[in-house]
């Protein structure tokens, strides 16, 4: 993980409304932003972010797993961060999850902080198209 794992605590989880994804430390890493979804989906969805992110650096998964098919009904593959670190995307365009932190990175100074966000997007964004690769068109 790089010098990401001095902001992000493994192993991460999602809390049970479908809100947001927190770290060990109790930090808010991401939040929710797909409105278009129904509550329960939404739950699925950021559980499977958990999960992807926590299985790519080695951590057992928590919670129900979700299916290629089933988070297919979602989104749409691959997803990606935006660059500047706030929102990771699906391939329609449909904000997906919102990346967190700007308060306790904002002590690195902007530029740095910028950069180690959009660095953690890129991860997490990474880690589910890693778990999820079969539902690319």
């Amino acid at each position: 993980m790089n010098n990401v794992s001095k902001y992000v605590q493994l192993p991460v989880k999602s809390d049970e409304f479908g809100c947001y994804i927190f770290d060990e430390d109790s930090k808010m890493i991401l939040d929710s932003v797909c409105e278009h979804l129904s509550d329960s989906a939404q739950v699925k969805v950021l559980n499977a972010f958990a999960q992807a992110f926590n299985e790519a650096y080695g951590y057992k998964s928590e919670g129900v797993e979700c299916s290629n098919d089933e988070i297919k009904k979602y989104i749409t593959l691959p997803v990606v961060c935006d660059g500047e670190g706030n929102l990771i995307f699906d391939s329609k365009g449909w904000g997906i999850v919102r990346i967190r932190g700007w308060g306790y990175l904002q002590k690195e100074g902007e530029e740095k902080a910028v950069k180690i966000q959009t660095k953690i997007g890129d991860m997490f964004a990474e880690a589910f198209n890693k778990k999820y690769p079969l539902m690319r068109d």
